[in-house]
């Protein structure tokens, strides 16, 4: 078997066994230290019903963010748009971050996302409309998930909103650690 056969059937197989994960009982709520953890899931241990990509952990590992198109993350999720969502890997809590200050969902994408070193601030890229003052076509947010307040990132020293888009970091966003 060639070199590149063989890592294709590795890949296949580590596939399979995280597809697995939630089938076996290996979710959030109840992992051990060394454990892999399927993120994806309601604070139940569902799985998604889409698919998502990880965007960072907190510095102890408790927070996971990560944005998905799953739409049974949260319940009401309509928007038929990707989310950032934040998951408490102690207590299996799902948080949507990609929403208003009071709790509108997202009229558009969001994605690239980063989070705290407390787990407490989210930032990440969007490109709906409807969650921030200004409302560009592109727009970089940080969310307090403490408090619900969303702030515009992309706005000038004085705080007014930018008279246009942003343009997202290629490879990934950032945030420093205390979240401002």
């Amino acid at each position: 078997m060639g070199a590149s056969r063989k890592i294709a059937a590795i890949c296949c197989v580590l596939i399979m066994m995280l597809m697995l994960l939630p089938l076996l009982g290996i979710n959030a709520a109840n992992a051990d230290p060394g454990d892999i953890v399927f993120c994806e899931t309601t604070s139940t241990g569902e799985p998604g019903d889409g698919g998502g990509t990880v965007g960072g952990i907190n510095v102890d590992g408790r927070f996971v963010v990560f944005n998905s198109s799953s739409t049974n993350l949260v319940p009401d999720d309509t928007n038929g748009a990707i989310d950032v969502f934040r998951k408490d890997i102690l207590t299996g809590e799902v948080v949507r971050c990609s929403t208003s200050s009071t709790g509108e969902q997202a009229n558009d994408g969001s994605l690239s996302c980063a989070i705290s070193a407390d787990g407490r601030y989210v930032a990440f890229e969007t490109h709906a409309t409807n969650l921030s003052p200004g409302g560009y076509s592109t727009d970089m947010l940080r969310k307090d998930v403490l408090t619900g307040e969303v702030r515009s990132c992309s706005t000038t020293a004085t705080g007014e909103a930018a008279d246009g888009g942003t343009c997202p970091n290629q490879v990934g966003n950032y945030i420093s650690a205390d979240g401002r």
